[in-house]
């Protein structure tokens, strides 16, 4: 049950990082969405709740593997990245 809710959580954070990019590609009405805010900071917020989903999905998956978790070092070289591009 713990883990089934961990996945739907994992996968929660992945949509909502994925939302905002919808609307930047016009999928549905930017302005209603954001209200003329620019999309820099819309990228940077949907950006890390998508790599906070990756880094809960790949420890779920490592967990149930018996695996350990990934290091915090890896998930903020991941971050940094993210942002870098």
């Amino acid at each position: 049950m713990a883990w089934g809710c961990f996945f739907l959580f994992a996968l929660a954070f992945i949509i909502a990082g994925l939302l905002p990019f919808l609307a930047l590609l016009n999928v549905f009405p930017r302005e209603e969405s954001f209200s003329g805010q620019p999309a820099f900071p819309i990228v940077v917020g949907s950006l890390a709740f998508f790599f906070v989903g990756i880094y809960l999905m790949i420890t779920f998956i490592r967990a149930a593997a018996g695996l350990p978790p990934i290091t915090g070092r890896i998930f903020a070289d991941l971050i940094v990245f993210s942002l870098a591009v």
